[in-house]
């Protein structure tokens, strides 16, 4: 939309030409921009992320084994699961009459998980430590992206028909859905 708001105000300063080998070279050489020339829309669809949840569950647990003494060897072992959220509300406006024609909502849940692993000792003249470990977590930023473009998927397929899933899905023996 923006590109094209640039273009009308560029073609309305008589900047745009459509033949640029004679750019500059004759005064009537501009794209004429005309009323109504741009077709209006007959839709657009308007809403926003309505949760970002950062920690609606989670888990772990650590152990932590080895000697009482302060010299020798101690191991530990851990883990944790941890869950978001994120909702999208979709709503589907006529541009003329601005009625909402449809609206949808989708949350999808990211699961993130850390697991990890140490070992440490000490003696008279030595001391060491050793940890490691792995952690995951879905990007957050695909979670939306993959809930938005579901919403509009569902929005668009709603204008061909009230029920999408004859439009999206092939029909079954008999047409049986």
């Amino acid at each position: 939309m923006r590109e094209a708001l640039r273009s009308v105000d560029v073609g309305t300063q008589h900047l745009l030409s459509d033949t640029p080998e004679r750019a500059g070279t004759s005064g009537d050489n501009f794209r004429p921009i005309l009323a109504g020339q741009i077709a209006g829309s007959r839709y657009y669809i308007i809403g926003g992320v309505t949760e970002l949840n950062y920690n609606i569950a989670s888990s772990g647990v650590q152990l932590q084994v080895g000697g009482s003494s302060i010299d020798g060897p101690r191991a530990q072992a851990g883990g944790s699961r941890y869950v978001m959220n994120v909702a999208v509300d979709l709503r589907l406006v006529d541009t003329r009459s601005q009625e909402v024609l449809d609206s949808v909502s989708f949350q999808k849940q990211v699961v993130g998980a850390e697991r990890g692993i140490g070992l440490s000792g000490s003696g008279s003249q030595v001391e060491g430590l050793l940890n490691g470990g792995t952690g995951a977590m879905e990007p957050l930023q695909f979670a939306v992206r993959t809930i938005i473009e579901r919403g509009v998927f569902e929005l668009l397929a709603g204008l061909q028909s009230r029920d999408p899933r004859p439009a999206c899905l092939p029909a079954g023996p008999g047409g049986a859905l």
